[in-house]
């Protein structure tokens, strides 16, 4: 699955997982330094940023960024992802987002595991 951010943007479109799991992200050939969170949906339409049972805000924390780059998600973050249905991508925090300066591809990584 392919997902965009916009120029000037911070955050994509929703995505079904199609009962998988999101496990890792591809970047692009550029991306403007920041972090990654997420907002979650149990049905596509209404979303909410997405926090872990400790009241954390679920964060990929992004090293130093080169093209094509991918990440994979830690075990600490697996179960935190593992039951979303449908998801959004932001750059940076729901309190700090960050918009990206041209347009984003972001490839997902999924396991039906």
């Amino acid at each position: 699955m392919t997902l965009t951010i916009t120029s000037g943007e911070s955050l994509t479109e929703g995505t079904g997982l199609r009962g998988n799991s999101l496990v890792g992200i591809q970047f692009g050939a550029d991306w403007t330094a920041a972090n990654i969170t997420f907002e979650a949906s149990a049905d596509g339409i209404t979303y909410g940023n997405l926090y872990n049972t400790d009241g954390d805000e679920v964060t990929v924390t992004m090293p130093t960024f080169s093209a094509n780059m991918v990440v994979t998600f830690g075990t600490n973050l697996l179960p935190d992802l593992a039951k979303m249905k449908y998801l959004k991508i932001r750059s940076g925090t729901s309190g700090s987002a960050v918009n990206q300066g041209a347009d984003r591809t972001l490839k997902l990584i999924t396991s039906s595991f």
